[in-house]
């Protein structure tokens, strides 16, 4: 079968890769990003890495990170309300959902949920 216009042999013979493209500037956060969520004006990105208590807003135009905010428990993933003025984060061994004021970069006081929370999701506009 031909491989896709573009594409280069992988390395030893291996599978068709896709070509690199350089698509921005790279993401300075301790480990691996586990919890992503885009601001609403797309210039921050929220980040609870895989190794950590704290969740970290990056400025997506040049990826340095701000001051992280610590929730504790085990951060996993990060949701941000319609207006992006709340990012609520799970803490897996916190068993809890965890609001950050963004402006602010202070946590709230934990919500708590079920055990080990892994995920979030939010509406993307407001309820009425």
């Amino acid at each position: 079968m031909p491989e896709p216009t573009g594409w280069g042999r992988g390395t030893c013979g291996g599978p068709a890769q896709p070509p690199h493209h350089d698509t921005g500037p790279t993401l300075l956060v301790p480990g691996q990003a586990y919890g992503l969520a885009l601001s609403p004006d797309g210039r921050t990105l929220w980040v609870s890495p895989s190794d950590g208590d704290s969740v970290t807003p990056v400025d997506t135009a040049t990826g340095a990170p701000g001051p992280g905010v610590e929730v504790g428990g085990s951060a996993s993933d990060v949701g941000l309300d319609w207006n992006g003025a709340t990012a609520y984060v799970t803490t897996a061994d916190g068993n809890a959902l965890v609001p950050v004021d963004t402006a602010k970069g202070t946590a709230g006081a934990p919500l708590a949920t079920g055990a080990y929370p892994l995920a979030v999701a939010l509406t993307p506009v407001p309820v009425k």
